[in-house]
């Protein structure tokens, strides 16, 4: 069967778009490829699909099922170890990237733009983190959640985005966590630290977001 033939079967027990989202990855080629490949597809490849799709059938999201989820313009691994970014994720980031950039002028009011640092809390795949370091090349990130296993899956993100050295990963249970002193230093030292910027993993002089903040859970 061709890749069209495929995905036409397939939409008779799971969405199309999931029918399309797993076999683009499963074949490697773009939507509108998969109706203009006139290629059978390979006998392996097929059944793997239609594995996939069974699955898929059964409630499980096609996201985990090829460990990728598209956010923005990049895709993240992704496992049952942290939740799939939603589309409301991606509009938080656009909105922040707004406030927070050269480019935004609407909130300059609020004093905050081209912040040095941002804290992203619950970063799960570490999709925020990451988009808004791709972003905002002033800003190192502070990813924090509770969760060690959702900690190890941001890692594998941003380590595939070679952003290590401005996202900084920290397992912390709530903003209490003894962490966030470890890493904001003494008080006095805040006015010299803005002035300089983040140079680097010893953040000194952070200041805990107000709940409006650009830190949020996926």
């Amino acid at each position: 069967m061709t890749p069209a033939e495929l995905i036409q079967a397939a939409a008779g027990i799971i969405p199309l778009q999931d029918a399309e989202f797993l076999l683009v990855h499963l074949l490697s080629l773009k939507r509108h490829e998969l109706y203009l490949e006139t290629t059978r597809v390979p006998e392996h490849k097929a059944s793997e699909f239609n594995r996939l799709a069974s699955e898929a059938k059964n409630g499980v999201p096609v996201q985990y099922l090829v460990n990728s989820a598209p956010f923005l313009d990049f895709f993240v691994y992704v496992d049952r170890r942290v939740l799939i970014p939603r589309p409301e994720t991606e509009e938080l980031v656009t909105r922040s990237v707004s406030r927070l950039s050269n480019s935004g002028t609407r909130h300059s009011q609020l004093g905050i733009r081209n912040p040095p640092f941002i804290l992203d809390y619950g970063t799960g795949s570490g999709c925020i983190a990451i988009a808004l370091a791709r972003q905002l090349n002033h800003a190192s990130v502070l990813a924090v959640d509770t969760s060690t296993d959702a900690l190890d899956v941001a890692r594998m993100n941003v380590e595939q985005f070679g952003l290590a050295d401005r996202v900084i990963l920290k397992q912390a249970s709530n903003l209490d966590d003894p962490v966030f002193t470890e890493i904001t230093g003494k008080k006095e030292d805040a006015s010299r630290q803005t002035e300089k910027g983040f140079k680097g993993p010893r953040v000194r002089g952070f200041k805990r977001p107000n709940p409006g903040s650009a830190s949020s859970q996926v």
